[in-house]
């Protein structure tokens, strides 16, 4: 008998564990699987394990330098000298001094322990965005449970209101009001629905699902009663927030790095052992030792280690920033243990006073800086309108409040030193400054003598051609002529012309580019809000043609306007046996329901396909014309609401050449004037127009006018953006001109000269 009420206890024992093992997807695994499977996680868990790896190499001194050595060789044979010759072993270590080393190993261990706090900071925000998502993945999932119910009860209440009115105890208003809520809940749960996919979406990229991977069902994780209280919570943010021991650590490397700067000026020190031997002349060898000792010498403290150390310092000043902006103060019990205001506090709302001009520590006195220069620089001076307090409420603060004097003043300090060296000294004066530039003075001067003394004696250059141009003009009435003999025209190359009479005419060129045609575009833009649920144009430059479906959409206030006109034509059809009165209300209510329809876009196409199927359907936007899609600005599942600009189209079948002309030259472009265009794009392809626009007013900065011209675009070759060179004449209004090659006006700088070939090799201006 024990046998049979063993296994009965055994099964009743297994049926709730069995029923408590149900599939799904719990808040403890998905921080397992963050915690194994989160990229963030590992590299910070790598940069913690760098920074430990770092403090070993910190505490060691440089590696010793060995030298070998042939010293002083006879060449070419490389034989040893007989007096100087030595074989030479070299050993030398550099030795840090003034405790530099151990610096280095502090420093190394606070930015390890702040790694560490970092690496325990990215798990806490890792978990918290995993849990943020698994909530709201839940809240959106029981959301939609009670959307569908709400949704449920309001169709009931729709079947209701058209029952009552069908038998004559309704009103229509009744009617549409319910459609109204039904397709508002609908828009909700389809909200919703987004909000939700979008949740999931979020969980499974960060526990690295697949696309072709499903989320398990969530299971309802077990939350406390009660919360505790506010107090508690801050308590235990501040004391356990890893960012802040991190904010903590960083601070202790910075003051530690600003110690080991400010220790540079100590000297390090080098030391040396040489070994060395040569061959005796009478046989044997002669053996020699060396002991060197040498330091560092820092022969420019104030281009070099002060400004070492102010670099440290100030990263020491910024090294709790992602403490402080984690929500707290990384050093804020240290500060609070030592009597300092929090470093946030303001002045007047902390008893915090300026600390004494001198202070002692370790028997030593720090510098600090005059009373009128630190009352200049105090914060607290300047917030409590410019006094200090009393000496008595200066005592109490202990060696924290030194401490932080004694840095607060030594930055101060520094400050007011480099501004002092920076008006006394000016760079371009100093004296590296000075002895350079006299240097470039001498060379300079010494490179003039020099071309000076050599080409002082040389000839002056022979005139051009090779002959004398004085004898080339005679004097009295005829200083004005050039004579040249047959030989000088031809040496010199002159060119002979005849003078022509004729209308003096110039081309213009302007610098245009391709732009669109101004009045072939088109905006579409829907005339109610909606949610697009297909897209047929779904690229930016895809070519377009009239009448071609753009995109689909469901729009809810069209899908009320929709039934509103169908009950409308069903009311219309049951009163066609009715009152003539009652058949015309009926008509006008179909008429305004079918105009409705209209106002919100609604093509002819669709709303004979809702007369004919009586179902009710999203909208279709089409292109209003042909031509390229310049501008998309939807996409898929997106809201849009009504005016918003969906689609700019573009027909590039014609395209505007667009450029600005000189004021000298626009009196010469007018409407209709024939224009040639050649385009860079394009070359030994001329495309010929007239001008069918002029600006009314000039560009007051470049003194220039705007020209249009219309060119057709067959092919779509022309692309807006091309750059292309207009050509056109400008005729000279007035009588026939005589004309002369260009190259023939001689200039002198004041007047325009031309020459005439006159019998005996004379040429003369004409009078």
């Amino acid at each position: 008998m024990r046998s049979p009420s063993l296994l009965l206890v055994a099964f009743l024992a297994a049926t709730p564990l069995a029923a408590q093992a149900r599939p799904g997807l719990s808040l403890a695994e998905v921080y397992a699987r963050l915690t194994a499977a989160s990229p963030r996680l590992r590299m910070a868990a790598a940069r913690a394990e760098a920074a430990h790896a770092r403090i070993k190499p910190a505490g060691r001194w440089p590696d010793p330098e060995l030298q070998l050595g042939l010293m002083n060789r006879d060449l070419p044979r490389l034989g040893l000298n007989e007096v100087l010759g030595m074989n030479q072993v070299q050993v030398m270590q550099m030795v840090p001094t003034a405790g530099k080393t151990g610096l280095a190993v502090k420093a190394a261990r606070a930015s390890a322990s702040a790694e560490d706090a970092v690496a325990r900071e990215a798990t806490w925000e890792v978990r918290a965005a995993g849990a943020m998502s698994f909530h709201e993945l839940r809240q959106a999932e029981a959301s939609l449970g009670a959307m569908r119910d709400a949704r449920q009860l309001l169709a009931d209440i729709l079947r209701t209101t058209e029952a009552m009115y069908a038998a004559g105890q309704g009103r229509q208003a009744d009617v549409l009001r319910a459609q109204v809520e039904v397709a508002r809940m609908d828009d909700e749960l389809l909200a919703m629905t987004a909000m939700r996919d979008g949740a999931r979406a979020r969980l499974a990229a960060l526990l690295g699902l697949g696309d072709d991977e499903a989320l398990p069902p969530l299971l309802a994780p077990g939350l406390p009663d009660t919360l505790p209280a506010r107090e508690a919570l801050v308590a235990l943010a501040l004391g356990r927030r890893p960012m802040l021991e991190a904010g903590a650590a960083r601070v202790t490397a910075g003051e530690a790095m600003t110690r080991m700067a400010g220790r540079e000026l100590w000297p390090d020190v080098t030391l040396g052992l040489v070994y060395g031997n040569r061959p005796m002349p009478m046989g044997g060898w002669e053996h020699m030792a060396s002991f060197m000792v040498g330091f560092t010498l820092p022969l420019t403290p104030g281009s070099r280690q002060r400004q070492a150390e102010a670099e440290a310092r100030h990263d020491a000043h910024g090294a709790g920033g992602p403490g402080r902006h984690a929500g707290g103060d990384p050093g804020a019990d240290r500060r609070a243990a030592r009597g300092l205001p929090p470093r946030h506090a303001k002045p007047d709302t902390a008893a915090y006073h300026p600390p004494p001009r001198a202070h002692r520590r370790r028997g030593r006195r720090t510098r600090s800086l005059p009373r009128r220069a630190r009352g200049l620089h105090d914060p607290a001076r300047r917030a409590h309108g410019g006094h200090h307090h009393p000496p008595g409420d200066r005592q109490g603060r202990g060696r924290g409040g030194d401490r932080a004097g004694r840095a607060r003043d030594a930055h101060r300090h520094d400050s007011l030193r480099s501004r002092g060296r920076t008006r006394g000294r000016c760079p371009v004066t100093s004296p590296s400054t000075v002895r350079t530039a006299l240097v470039a003075v001498a060379i300079v001067g010494a490179a003039g003598a020099a071309t000076w003394y050599l080409t002082r004696s040389a000839p002056a250059p022979a005139p051009a051609g090779g002959h004398n141009h004085a004898a080339m003009t005679g004097g009295g009435a005829g200083e004005r002529e050039v004579r040249l003999s047959d030989a000088d025209q031809r040496r010199i190359g002159v060119t002979f012309a005849p003078v022509a009479a004729g209308p003096l005419e110039r081309e213009v060129r302007v610098v245009a580019q391709v732009a669109f045609d101004e009045s072939r575009m088109t905006v579409v833009t829907p005339r109610t809000e909606g949610y697009v649920e297909k897209l047929h144009a779904s690229f930016t430059g895809q070519q377009v043609r009239a009448g071609q479906p753009l995109l689909e959409m469901h729009a809810p206030m069209l899908t009320a306007a929709a039934e509103e006109y169908l009950l409308a034509r069903r009311l219309e059809a049951d009163l066609a046996g009715g009152s003539a009165e009652s058949r015309a209300n009926a008509g006008r209510l179909t008429a305004a329901a079918r105009d409705r329809l209209r106002l919100f876009g609604l093509p002819e196409q669709q709303l004979e396909h809702l007369e004919h199927t009586g179902a009710p359907h999203g909208i279709t936007l089409y292109a209003p014309s042909s031509g390229v899609i310049l501008e998309k600005n939807v996409v898929e599942g997106q809201r849009v609401m009504m005016g918003d600009p969906l689609f700019r189209i573009a027909d590039l079948g014609t395209v505007w050449l667009e450029g600005d002309v000189f004021e000298q030259d626009l009196g010469t472009a007018r409407l209709g004037t024939e224009v040639t265009a050649e385009f860079t794009a394009l070359p030994g392809q001329p495309r010929h127009g007239r001008i069918s626009y002029v600006a009314p007013s000039l560009n007051l900065e470049t003194r220039t006018g705007r020209i249009r011209v219309a060119l057709a675009n067959p092919g779509l070759v022309l692309k807006p953006g091309m750059f292309a060179t207009l050509r056109f004449t400008a005729p000279a209004a007035g009588r026939t001109v005589l004309s002369v090659p260009r190259s023939a006006v001689l200039s002198t700088g004041q007047r325009n000269l031309v020459f005439v070939k006159r019998p005996d090799g004379r040429f003369t201006p004409p009078t």
